[in-house]
């Protein structure tokens, strides 16, 4: 009997590998995410990892629509930033619609997970900003999370809409990140540019870099996508020219890494010659990318984690279909993360993994971060869930990274407000449990 089924298996493979492999489907675009942009509610039908990358690109070109008002703001800029949600003053939260315009920069400078500050070729410092939409910022106004006593009593609960059992609708929270660049002459026909206050002087800045956190009711862990400017850093293994029509990147010196020579990022700035810390790489200009130029000591950076072969298909097929004098050509989505099974309230999935971009960081928002010492002369890559995996403990907002995080977000390390009032009871608090999901291997 033995030896009859294990014929039998041999032969199923044998047929197995005559039969032609069916050609994958190619990851494209649809066009009505140009002529009719509109926010997805639901990752679209179809298999595999593509769906969710479709979803990340639907959504950022909904975004980034202008927004109708007089102030030429763009959809995104509208969003309620974490300046008006949590005053500097400990005031009551701005009403909706009442954003700071021109945009507000200078008070986030150091970027989290490192707490280091990022130096273009240009020698200007990136800056950046985070911003809610309007789902989020009623969940945390009506149930008072801008105050931290009422943070602090209900942080173990806080659940951001939707809840599990909420079918598809526009009632997602979602939350922004993004990063600029000042520059003396932002080029409007390459970059999304934007005159806003710099420490308080108004300076033109240039949109570099997008975080789109999403949850969705099968998804509450959030989807988990960043884009990024194509000029900003090449690929680390190996190093490209910069793009057509720019003559260097924004934050790469190609005279210490030719184009077609691999370079490894040095994991510490602090470090850079890797005595202060035996777990990290010392950096020869050579081989390594993090090499200090420059008055600032600006780095060479470099992208760490492969962008998947479905990602730049789709970017590719995007910009395609954008108009020939589109900014947003210039823009490219570097990956998606998020966990599969999807986790849902109130019980969460039993053996989450990641799924999609697992070695997802930006380039420009986790530069220092992007991979870290293994502890045996290697390098482990990060992604979004290094920092925002969470216990759902307390969150102490002098200093958010070193605590737990509500609900994944980091937003509750802004709040300003201590004074002691009546807390309202949470409007939504079921919210299942959270595991610390396993990486898998990146998909190609």
């Amino acid at each position: 009997m033995l030896r009859r089924n294990v014929t039998a298996v041999l032969l199923l493979v044998f047929c197995c590998l005559a039969l032609p492999v069916a050609a994958q489907a190619a990851c494209t675009a649809s066009g009505t995410w140009v002529n009719n942009p509109d926010l997805p509610n639901q990752i679209p039908a179809g298999g595999g990892l593509c769906p969710f990358f479709q979803f990340s690109w639907e959504s950022f070109l909904a975004l980034v629509e202008p927004s109708g008002k007089k102030t030429g703001q763009l959809v995104f800029e509208t969003y309620m930033t974490t300046d008006g949600l949590f005053p500097a003053n400990g005031g009551q939260p701005l009403a909706w619609g009442k954003s700071p315009w021109p945009m507000v920069l200078g008070g986030i400078t150091k970027q989290a997970g490192s707490d280091f500050d990022l130096y273009a070729q240009n020698g200007n410092e990136v800056q950046f900003d985070m911003s809610v939409n309007q789902p989020m910022y009623n969940y945390i106004t009506q149930n008072a999370l801008y105050n931290q006593n009422c943070f602090n009593a209900g942080s173990s609960n806080i659940h951001m809409p939707p809840a599990s059992n909420v079918p598809p609708s526009a009632n997602e929270s979602m939350e922004l990140k993004t990063a600029w660049l000042p520059m003396t002459k932002c080029d409007s026909s390459k970059y999304h540019c934007v005159i806003a206050k710099v420490n308080g002087q108004a300076t033109q800045v240039a949109l570099i870099g997008i975080h789109i956190v999403q949850k969705l009711p099968n998804h509450e862990e959030w989807i988990w996508s960043t884009f990024e400017h194509v000029a900003n850093a090449p690929q680390c293994t190996p190093v490209s020219s910069p793009p057509t029509g720019y003559s260097g990147w924004n934050f790469f010196n190609s005279s210490f890494v030719a184009a077609g020579q691999d370079c490894t990022p040095c994991p510490n700035p602090e470090d850079p010659t890797g005595t202060e810390d035996p777990g990290d790489t010392a950096c020869n200009p050579a081989t390594q990318c993090n090499v200090y130029t420059g008055a600032n000591n600006e780095p060479n950076i470099c992208r760490v984690a492969d962008v998947l072969d479905d990602v730049n298909q789709l970017n590719s097929s995007v910009w395609s279909q954008l108009p020939s004098n589109s900014v947003w050509k210039n823009y490219m989505l570097v990956g998606t993360l998020w966990f599969n099974p999807g986790m849902t309230s109130p019980t969460a999935p039993t053996s989450p993994v990641l799924a999609g971009s697992t070695g997802l960081s930006n380039a420009v928002m986790e530069t220092f971060t992007q991979n870290s010492p293994d502890g045996s002369g290697g390098i482990t890559q990060g992604n979004c869930f290094n920092c925002h995996t969470s216990a759902f403990k307390t969150d102490n907002p002098s200093s958010p990274e070193t605590s737990g995080h509500a609900d994944f977000s980091h937003i509750f390390g802004r709040i300003q407000q201590t004074s002691t009032i009546t807390c309202p009871p949470l409007t939504q608090t079921s919210h299942g449990d959270v595991l610390a999901p396993a990486p898998v291997s990146s998909h190609k």
